[in-house]
């Protein structure tokens, strides 16, 4: 007949042996070893200073008045929300413990016809020393006032000092 062959089909893959089974135990453990290092490195690092997130103007309001900042020198009114800085500053402080806080603030419905010009957003500086790339931070906020509001919660022992002229003065939320 005709003499059609038949030919047999390998198979692409290369068949498993004791080396590929010894090099992929070998490159399991490195990589494993390697990600437990990395991790553990990271949890060591100090934590991430800045989370950010859009607050109404009104968010924060004491309910009572706590001693106030030193004012700025001339007096400094900022047109754009109507509030001089002394007032800004006053608004930070509060004498509430973290769960009135909570209570406060999850209550707290926003209402869009509040709106009074353009939004501002909020930088909160998590820390438990001074801060981190403080100077790169005073050049990124440079000529923007109006547009940010800052707090800077640092651990409840830290004596931070900041210069008055700092962005970061007076903006220190209280912790237990």
């Amino acid at each position: 007949m005709g003499g059609i062959e038949k030919h047999a089909v390998q198979p692409f893959s290369k068949p498993f042996t004791i080396h590929n089974l010894v090099y992929y135990a070998i490159s399991f453990v490195f990589g494993l070893s390697i990600g437990i290092l990395i991790s553990l490195q990271l949890k060591s690092s100090s934590p991430r200073p800045l989370i950010v997130f859009q607050a109404s103007p009104n968010f924060v309001s004491s309910t009572s008045p706590p001693v106030p900042p030193p004012s700025p020198s001339n007096g400094t009114f900022n047109s754009s929300t109507g509030i001089s800085l002394k007032e800004e500053y006053q608004s930070v402080m509060h004498n509430m413990s973290d769960q009135e806080l909570l209570l406060r603030a999850s209550s707290r419905v926003p209402r869009l016809q509040e709106s009074r010009g353009h939004p501002k957003i909020a930088f909160m500086f998590l820390t438990g020393g001074p801060l981190p790339l403080a100077p790169l931070w005073e050049n990124f906020f440079e000529g923007h006032q109006g547009f940010y509001t800052i707090y800077v919660h640092s651990h409840p022992h830290y004596n931070q000092t900041v210069p008055q002229t700092s962005v970061f003065y007076g903006r220190r939320i209280p912790s237990q």
